[in-house]
């Protein structure tokens, strides 16, 4: 039998998921390929076990994305991009202290790096940019 709790946390894991594969896939049910991207999606979050993060790949992989903006003349977007990169890992390490759980910040990073669909053709507001790091700084 599993608790109130267990069951609680699979029905939302399964509405968070089906967003999740909904909004990747541009698929929606009843579409079959939905159906099996999100037992895909279910199957391996419940059983796969992920590999370690390791920070120095995370940092190589955002230096890259640096570089790709810069080189595409997209300045404003990469300082903004560095600035919150680099908040971030200050405050998953204020809010989350080191547990059993090490380098959060980078596998925050690196899930973030992975969800991002084309970042050079993003929409990017300086001023949106700047009310979130103020936001992120006042927690």
């Amino acid at each position: 039998m599993s608790s109130e709790y267990g069951t609680m946390r699979n029905i939302e894991r399964a509405r968070l998921l089906s967003q999740l594969v909904a909004h990747l896939t541009d698929c929606k049910p009843p579409d079959e390929n939905f159906d099996i991207a999100l037992e895909y999606c279910q199957y391996h979050t419940q059983y796969h076990t992920f590999l370690d993060t390791a920070t120095p790949e995370v940092i190589r992989l955002y230096n890259g994305l640096f570089e790709k903006l810069r080189a595409h003349a997209q300045l404003g977007k990469a300082r903004a991009l560095q600035s919150l990169a680099e908040m971030s890992i200050g405050l998953v390490d204020r809010y989350f202290p080191p547990a059993h759980v090490y380098e959060r910040s980078a596998r925050i990073l690196h899930l973030l790096f992975a969800c991002a669909q084309s970042p050079l053709k993003s929409s990017f507001d300086a001023n949106e940019a700047a009310k979130t790091q103020q936001r992120a700084l006042a927690l």
